[in-house]
């Protein structure tokens, strides 16, 4: 980025964000886990395509790990809350919402997703 401070992406979480997200995580964890604000998630996003392609791929292995969790709770398999596990899917998964709405991972209630070509 010329006339800003150095980025600290590192093409290595590209695997990272994908080992982050199997294990049920998402943006916000990997944003702590690599030191840096959600928001430059998306400018990487944006300016790195294979970043873009790894959350993506990201996103899917998110979907299986709470997939699983899903129909463990339905088949006894696994003791819990069903509420909040429905409330999570329904806040982290938009795309999976009956109206359609959402699209993207949306890791709290209170916090919009950010399109990451709004963002410079």
């Amino acid at each position: 980025m010329a006339g800003g401070r150095p980025t600290k992406y590192d093409p290595k979480y590209c695997e990272m964000i994908v080992e982050e997200f199997r294990k049920g995580g998402h943006m916000r964890t990997f944003a702590d886990l690599v030191d840096v604000e959600k928001k430059t998630l998306y400018n990487w996003m944006k300016e790195y395509p294979e970043f873009l392609h790894a959350k993506n791929k990201a996103m899917n292995a998110s979907a299986v790990f709470w997939n699983k969790i899903g129909i463990g709770l339905a088949t006894g398999k696994l003791k819990g809350n069903a509420a909040a596990y429905i409330f999570n899917c329904t806040n982290r998964f938009k795309e999976f919402n009956r109206d359609g709405s959402g699209g993207e991972e949306h890791d709290d209630a209170s916090d919009s997703w950010e399109d990451p070509e709004s963002l410079t």
